[in-house]
Order: C-alpha cells, then structure tokens, then sequence
C-alpha cells in the first residue's frame, strides 16, 4: 500500500498503491483544503479494474470510493469547489472507470 504525506492529510495517509501519485497531485491542488484517507478495506474479488465513484458526502466534503481487486477505500476531498474539483478528478483517474453522482456535477456536465 501506498503511502502519501503534507500538511492536508490526516494521521491515516496509506491509499491503495495503484491510486498513490493521483491522491499525492490532487493534494497540491489550491482548492482542495484537507485529504483523509479511510482504511483500507478487503472485500471478496470483483475483478482486477480500478474503479472510482465520487459522491457529495456532506457541505463541503467530496467522498471517492475506490475499488481495486479484492480491496475498498474511501477517501474524503474537503473542497468548496465541486465542479473544479472534479474536473481534476476526471484528469486525474482518465485511465479508470470514475463514476459521478448526480449530485455532484450541474446537469450539463453529466
């Protein structure tokens, strides 16, 4: 596993090794102000693609739920700017399937 460090990340910081170098840019971004990375969870094996799914989780707070192989993680963007944010998210993970809540994004992004 990997793990990420600087001023915006919590005590937890060990994100799944395949996301690592993303989680790290998103965090040098101006409009994102804190990353916490959740535990890493094992899950029975649903198959070796990465997979992304960004939610709004409260005001402010943008959840992404990463699935890869056998393993789950949530890590949490604290942010005013949806919409910015998740232009970077989408630059980001371009190589992996990311799905958007509607929430999230205004209707003429989705």
């Amino acid at each position: 596993m990997g793990h990420v460090s600087g001023k915006k990340f919590g005590k937890h910081s060990t994100v799944i090794d395949e996301i690592e170098n993303q989680v790290r840019r998103l965090s040098l971004q101006a409009e994102i102000t804190k990353v916490a990375c959740g535990v890493i969870k094992h899950t029975p094996n649903r198959g070796g693609m990465l997979k992304i799914k960004v939610q709004q989780e409260y005001k402010g707070i943008l959840l992404l739920t990463i699935r890869h192989n056998s393993t789950v993680q949530r890590i949490y963007l604290h942010t005013a700017e949806y919409v910015l944010v998740c232009s970077y998210i989408q630059e980001l993970f371009d190589k992996y399937v990311v799905i958007f809540d509607q929430a999230v994004l205004p209707k003429e992004k989705l």
